[in-house]
Parts: C-alpha cells; sequence; structure tokens
C-alpha cells in the first residue's frame, strides 16, 4: 500500500475512533439528563425510597426509618390541596390543618420520593407542636404535574406560589419552610426571591451549592469519570427540554437573604458533602444557625441525632415566631 493510502487509513481510523468517543460521551450525557431531570415513577412505592445508595453510613438503617415513618404517617388524615404554577403545572400536597395553629410548616421533598416518605419523618413533631403541616409533591413527582424535576431551581418558583396560597388564605399566617436536599436548596434559592415577611424561617437540611457541583462532586467520586464533557450535554439536554440550567447558585441566594436560616447537614454526607453547608452558612447574611451531626449522611441528621435535632428546632422557631 502507498503511504497516501496509509495516510488515509489511519486519518479514516481516527475519524472513526473520534467519532466513537463523541457518541459514548453523547450518550453517557443524555443517560445523564434522561436518569436524574426527566420525571420518575412510583415515587409512592416505599420500597423504592429513598433511592439512593449513595446517601452515607447507616443506609440500610435509614431506608427502613424513612420507611417506617412514612407509614406511620400515612395514617394521618389530611386534605388534597393544589396550586398552578407560574408555568401552569398542577401541584399537589397533603394538607394537614389543627385548629387554632400558631403557624404553617411547608416541607419540600428532595429529589427522590413524595413528600410523605421524604418529610413524612418530620410530620409527627411539627404536628405535636401545634402547627399546620403541608407536604408538598414536588414537580414531576407523585401526583404532582410536570415531566422534568428542577433540582431546586423550579421548585424555588414553586415554593412562592404554595407561600402565595397559604397567605391568601389567611394574611396574617406565620410560614415556616422545611426543606430537604433539592427542597432545602429550593428554599435557600427562594428566600432571595421576595418571599413576604409571612415567612419567618427557613430550615435546610442537605441542602447544596448548586446542582452544577452536586453532579461534578458525584461524577468524580462515584463514577470516577471526568465531568467533561457529560455534565455539559446533560445541561444542554436540560436547558432544550426543562428550560433551565444547573448553575442555580444557592450561596449568592443567601448572602441576599432576609429569612433567618437553620442549617443541617451530616459530616458524612455523600450526596452533598459538608463543605457544601459551611460555604452557605459562611455566606448567609441573614440571622442563622447550624447544627452539623456527627457521622450522618445525606438526610441522615434527624435519624441520627433525634433529640438534638429537635431541640434546635425548638430554639429556632421560638426565636423567630
Amino acid at each position: 500500500m502507498e503511504i497516501g493510502g496509509i495516510i488515509g487509513v489511519v486519518i479514516a481510523s481516527l475519524i472513526v475512533a473520534c467519532a466513537v468517543i463523541v457518541g459514548v460521551f453523547f450518550l453517557l450525557g443524555y443517560v445523564t439528563f434522561a436518569t436524574f431531570v426527566r420525571r420518575r415513577n412510583n415515587d409512592n412505592d416505599l420500597s423504592k425510597a429513598p433511592i439512593f445508595g449513595a446517601l452515607g453510613p447507616d443506609f440500610a438503617k435509614y431506608r427502613e426509618f424513612v420507611k417506617e415513618k412514612a407509614e406511620e404517617f400515612e395514617k394521618v388524615p389530611f386534605e388534597w390541596v393544589s396550586v398552578q404554577s407560574k408555568d401552569g403545572l398542577k401541584l399537589s400536597g397533603r394538607y394537614y390543618k389543627q385548629e387554632g395553629a400558631p403557624a404553617t410548616v411547608i416541607c419540600m421533598p428532595g429529589f427522590g420520593p413524595s413528600a410523605y416518605i421524604d418529610c413524612g419523618q418530620f410530620g409527627n413533631y411539627w404536628l405535636g407542636k401545634g402547627f399546620n403541616l403541608l407536604l408538598v409533591t414536588n414537580r414531576a413527582r407523585g401526583e404532582s404535574e410536570g415531566q422534568y424535576l428542577g433540582f431546586g431551581t423550579l421548585e424555588a418558583e414553586d415554593l412562592k406560589v404554595w407561600v402565595a396560597a397559604v397567605v391568601a388564605k389567611n394574611p396574617e399566617a406565620k410560614i415556616f419552610i422545611h426543606g430537604c436536599s433539592a427542597g432545602a436548596t429550593a428554599a435557600m434559592l427562594a428566600s432571595a426571591k421576595d418571599l413576604p415577611n409571612n415567612v419567618k424561617g427557613i430550615i435546610e437540611d442537605s441542602g447544596y451549592t448548586r446542582t452544577w457541583d452536586v453532579f461534578v462532586y458525584q461524577i468524580k467520586q462515584v463514577y470516577k469519570l471526568a465531568p467533561f464533557p457529560i455534565l455539559h450535554i446533560a445541561e444542554l439536554f436540560t436547558k432544550k427540554k426543562a428550560k433551565y440550567n444547573f448553575r442555580a447558585s444557592a450561596v449568592k441566594a443567601v448572602a441576599m437573604s432576609g429569612v433567618p436560616i437553620l442549617f443541617i447537614h451530616g459530616t458524612k454526607d455523600k450526596l452533598a458533602p459538608t463543605y457544601m453547608c459551611n460555604a452557605l452558612h459562611a455566606a448567609c447574611t441573614a440571622p442563622k444557625d447550624i447544627l452539623v451531626v456527627e457521622g450522618a449522611g445525606h438526610m441522615q441528621s434527624y435519624m441520627r441525632a433525634t433529640e438534638a435535632y429537635e431541640a434546635k428546632l425548638d430554639e429556632f422557631v421560638e426565636k423567630n415566631l
């Protein structure tokens, strides 16, 4: 074979190899988008909750703890309520009304299951204080409409709609927001977006700085891959289909917030590492407090240190009610 022919074969081989590599990265980016951003089914199936194994130590124990609390709280009477999001979705929630309640708590769940699974673990505590309780089912989850999750970015706008609905029913309502993981991030993002004075405080449990940061950490630490270009491709799909990106900064939001915030995090969180909580707490310019639970994984702080968690909630609520 002549030199020119050999060079042509080499070039063709390189082109094919590059095309294969690009195709693989494109596929991985799409799979990331499809797995984490698109709607998942069976959100109310306790056998599937929580869905992550990367939540830190005591995962099996935490899984059973969440299931037990959810099964217990599922028996508590409630009424379905709904609002319409700014982009026209019907969002559902479970409302637990108590006569003469001094405040209403809005619980925002995280990425995985529906609200009574994610937030039901706190239900009896809040009802025990005599508060009204609203367990929100996030968009693209459970009973709520939508095809794409917002990882806190879209849910921050939804939260504002829920707050407005509570205030519309009672202009004098006092509101606390208790968010978990993505729900905590939604609450922090919303805190910089003109929440009414009715909102007296935010409890953020296992929130994160940015969706981008969580994905980078997971891709590197769990999957042992380089974020580029997988995450960039996933973000392109998200921008196209779900109309948002992964860059909304909770750090910037809490730096502009006027709402008191209680930060709660575990030292063994493998989904949103503890440095994120420290950065958020440091940046927050509003009245703030923090509880870091030694040895707790993602959203495991209540299970691992129930008394300390409830004592910190008591202190925070009493100070800001």
